[in-house]
């Protein structure tokens, strides 16, 4: 019983929010299938701090980045099969501060109406949790990866 009003209790009080509820419409518009590419990381930017150095980040530097039905890859992570998820979220007013530590958070990117994400997942990965979100933005995808900003056009 008292499990059961605890997790009554939480569900009042969360309003049922999840990280989707902060969805933005402008989603719709975006097909996934125009993301699916051979990108190049073309710069490598630090916005904070990691166990990654300045020289292993830019060893990436003019890798590829790959998109598409059958794989996923970049630096060290390929996925076969993966499975992704087009979200866009709010751009955030001054001073609030979402979970999702996005590129506007660290000062990139900042006139976006939204911040576009493919989310990409393996198998046997939570259908909540991505092994990882890509950012699009102006036809780019950047990765925020242990303090550095992997862009790839």
């Amino acid at each position: 019983m008292t499990r059961y009003v605890t997790i009554l209790i939480i569900v009042f009080f969360s309003g049922g929010c999840t990280a989707s509820d902060k969805l933005t419409p402008s989603c719709s518009t975006i097909e996934l299938s125009d993301y699916y590419s051979n990108y190049i990381i073309f710069d490598v930017v630090s916005y904070g701090g990691g166990l990654t150095t300045e020289s292993e980040a830019n060893q990436w530097l003019g890798s590829e980045v790959v998109v598409n039905k059958s794989q996923f890859k970049i630096r060290d992570v390929v996925i076969s099969n993966p499975i992704y998820k087009v979200r866009c979220y709010p751009q955030l007013e001054e001073g609030n501060v979402d979970t999702n530590r996005f590129s506007d958070f660290h000062g990139f990117a900042m006139d976006r109406k939204s911040i576009d994400v493919v989310e990409v997942y393996g198998k046997g990965d939570v259908p909540t949790e991505p092994y990882l979100k890509l950012e699009i933005v102006k036809g780019q995808v950047w990765d925020a990866h242990d303090g550095f900003m992997y862009m790839a056009k």
